[in-house]
Formats: structure tokens, sequence, C-alpha cells
């Protein structure tokens, strides 16, 4: 029964369910060389390849009759189910009781959401349709949307893009969920590097709601252009970002939704930003506003980035890494350790404007290796570039070549105003005149083609 229990179980438990009347007992004879107490309340296995070898030599008949009394024996002594749901659902689920599984998981799952533990989330979303694959009638398309959304925010790009087609693929929905499905098929795409593929879904999601009039249609319709809108930005088409922001912040409005209209100010506000377009940046206070009585987290830290990054081209750089050091604590808090690697990034701008590299060197050569290992390949650039920038200012002209022309490579040709100009900065401290100028006439170019300034 205890490895039926776990690695470390509670002893009462444990006594109850073998008729035992004091641990001592328990631990009598030969099992004191595999259990041993902790403290007065729990025993575990000393060792987790004794309770692994304990549970595997059990039938599949008598691990499920265990598991049933584990399950019962546990209910029976909550008040409210809800505080062990996840053990309860792993006993569910080996017991073969699918409902309460599917039941448990569910709870258990919204738990850990709400909690911002988004892997564990993530298990607990999957052991829920792993159940409701067995029972009849029961609708999966939204916990495998459920799947997607928390997979999404724990950097899990390939398991987001599974869970959001089989999320699709159990339609047909109403024309509000399936233009919100293709937006989420949007921003995992973004996420993954897939240019074409995010306008596909971009596109066929408005389609979808091109019409609509209801709340709930124009705010997905609002939120579908903001995603376009932030990728339009990203490859600095400015302009068209602005455009974009100002129709989605119109649908948010008609639809009375606070969030979508918050995400328009943002979207407006960094491209404005962009732009050099300084004295209109009010929209981010009010951002910052909604959404802190709106109480997410994760998009408080989206606009306190884009604050830091106005206090840091004014030249108010203390305010600017409180900006910046906000955004990594509220992504942590969030659960997503992914994006916190942005208030790194940006920090490191300004401790390099004070010729400081040396001391973020380490930290931006680990946001790297997290986000090469989640598969967020977008910002990897910009973490690049601050390594070059950092091998420019202890005079390794090779070293800064190299992470300039592999950030130029992992971006699209809008993307590459920044690359090329620390690419010229290196033609100038090497020497070539000619090459050096070559760079700065095309940046001009693409600059006034863009509509900077």
């Amino acid at each position: 029964m205890g490895a039926v229990l776990g690695p470390i179980f509670d002893a009462s438990l444990l006594l109850s369910l073998i008729d035992a009347t004091s641990v001592e007992q328990v631990l009598s004879g030969g099992l004191a060389r595999f259990l041993e107490r902790v403290g007065d309340l729990s025993i575990r296995f000393r060792n987790q390849t004794y309770r692994d070898v304990a549970y595997e030599t059990l039938s599949f008949g008598r691990r499920r009759d265990l598991h049933q009394q584990a399950l019962a024996a546990i209910e029976e002594t909550l008040e409210d189910t809800d505080d062990e749901a996840e053990v309860l659902s792993y006993h569910a689920l080996h017991a073969r009781d699918f409902r309460r599984c599917w039941d448990y998981s569910q709870t258990a799952a919204k738990k850990a959401q709400s909690s911002y533990a988004m892997v564990e989330a993530a298990v607990l979303f999957e052991r829920a349709l792993t159940a409701g694959a067995q029972l009849p009638a029961v609708d999966l398309s939204e916990t495998w949307e459920a799947l997607g959304d928390v997979s999404i925010k724990a950097g899990m790009y390939e398991k987001a893009k599974r869970a959001f087609d089989k999320a699709r693929a159990l339609g047909p929905h109403p024309a509000g969920r399936a233009a919100m499905l293709c937006r989420k098929e949007a921003v995992t795409a973004m996420h993954r590097g897939q240019a074409t593929s995010i306008t596909r879904w971009i596109n066929r999601g408005l389609a979808f709601v091109a019409t609509s009039t209801s709340p709930e249609e124009l705010k997905v319709r609002s939120d579908l252009r903001l995603t376009y809108g932030e990728v339009l930005q990203r490859r600095r088409r400015n302009g068209d970002a602005v455009a974009l922001a100002d129709l989605a912040g119109a649908d948010a409005v008609a639809a009375g939704n606070d969030a979508a209209l918050a995400r328009a100010l943002t979207l407006r506000g960094l491209a404005l930003l962009d732009l050099g377009r300084i004295n209109e940046l009010d929209c981010l206070t009010d951002a910052l506003r909604l959404w802190e009585e709106d109480g997410s987290i994760h998009d408080q830290a989206i606009v306190a980035t884009v604050l830091g990054a106005v206090a840091y081209h004014t030249g108010q750089w203390d305010d600017a890494v409180a900006f910046f050091e906000r955004c990594g604590r509220d992504f942590e808090r969030a659960g997503d350790v992914s994006n916190a690697g942005y208030g790194i990034v940006n920090r490191a701008d300004i401790v390099l404007d004070q010729g400081r590299g040396s001391e973020v060197v380490s930290d931006l050569h680990d946001v790297v290796r997290v986000w090469r290992a989640v598969g967020l390949l977008y910002p990897i650039p910009s973490a690049l570039i601050n390594l070059g920038r950092c091998a420019l200012e202890r005079g390794d002209i090779e070293d800064a070549l190299a992470h300039f022309t592999q950030a130029r490579a992992m971006r699209d040709a809008a993307g590459r105003v920044e690359t090329d100009y620390w690419l010229a900065e290196c033609a100038l401290r090497s020497g070539d005149a000619s090459r050096t100028l070559t760079l700065v006439n095309e940046l001009l170019r693409v600059e006034e083609a863009g509509g900077g300034t």
C-alpha cells in the first residue's frame, strides 16, 4: 500500500488503510530497511528505487484496487476535496475512476493555473484529457484549449501547437471561439518563429468576425488585430501598428472590454516610442492603470517593459532599471520564465551604456540558453546584440562580429537595422571606412522608408 501512496505519505492514512495501530508496528522487522519516519506525521521510502520496485511488482488489478482504497480513504478525511484535488486525481486515474479523475484534474489544474504554476497545470490538464477520453459525451475542446494556454505561458510551444490543433479539430465552433483559436495558433506560430503562419492564422480568424457586432466577437476581433499589430511593430512597420492599435481600441471600447483597450494602448505606445514620438505616450500610463485594475500581473509586466524603454530613451536611467526589474519580477510571478529574460536584456542595455558590460555577460548567456531551450527564437537577437556590445566594450571585435552576424541571420529584413548599425560600428573600429559608409547609407535608406526619425 505504501508504494501506491507515493514516495512520501501521511502515516495516519497508511495506518487506516492497513489496519495497523502504530508507525512502529509498520517499521518493525524487514520493512525498516525500506521505510523511515519523516517527523511525527509522515513516512517515506529510503530510496525511490525501493518504491518503484514495490509498485511495479503489484499486478494491474491489485494496483487499481489499492488506488481505489486510497482515493476513498482520502476523500473521507477531507471537508473540502478541492484542497487535495491533485492527489485525488492521481489516485482516481490509476483506480480507473475516470469521472472522478476528470473532475479532480480540472479543479487541480485551474488552481495551479491561478497560482501561475503553468507546468504543473499542463500536467493536470493532460491528466484530465486522459480521463475524459474514456468518458461518453464529454467535450474535450475547452480542456485542449486550456492546455494550450498554460503551455504557451510555460514556454512549451510544441505542446501548445498540438493542443490548439486538437481544440480546433473538435469543432465546429461559434464564430467568436473559432476566431480566438486562430489567434492562439498565430501567437504560437509567433513564438516558434513562423512568420508566414502568423499572417495566415490572423486572416483566417478575422474572416470569422469580419462583420461582428456582439461584444464577445468584437473583443476577439480586437485581439486578432492587436496580435498582428504586435507582429508588424516588431518588423518596424510602426505606422501600420498604430493604425491597427487604434482599430483594436475602437473594438474594445464598443465591446466595453477594458483589458482589450489596455492592450491596444500598450501597442500604440510601443509603436509611437519606436517612431520617436515621446510626447504622445500618456497611453502607456493609462494602460498600466487598466492592467492594475484588472489584476493581470503578466500584462503589467509587458507595460513595465515599455515604460522602462521610455525612461531609458529619455535619460531616466534609475526609473528604467526599476521598470525593467519590475518586468522580470512580474513575469516570474506570472509563471512566465521565458519572458522574464526581457528584464535581463533590457537592464543590460543600461549597464552597457554605463560601460559595465562585464556585469551582464553571464546573465545574457543564460537568457539565450533558456530561450533556445524553449524554442523562443524571435527575442534571441536582442540578447546576442548585447553580447556583441559586451565584446566591443572589452575590445574583442572578432567576438562582437560573430554575435552581431548571428543576430542578423535570425532577423528578417526590417529587423536588421539594429544589427547593421553594430556591424557598421565594428567596421569603423576595424578601420574599414568603405564598409562603414556602405552600411550607414543603407541604414538611412531603411529608416526613412520605415517612417523612423
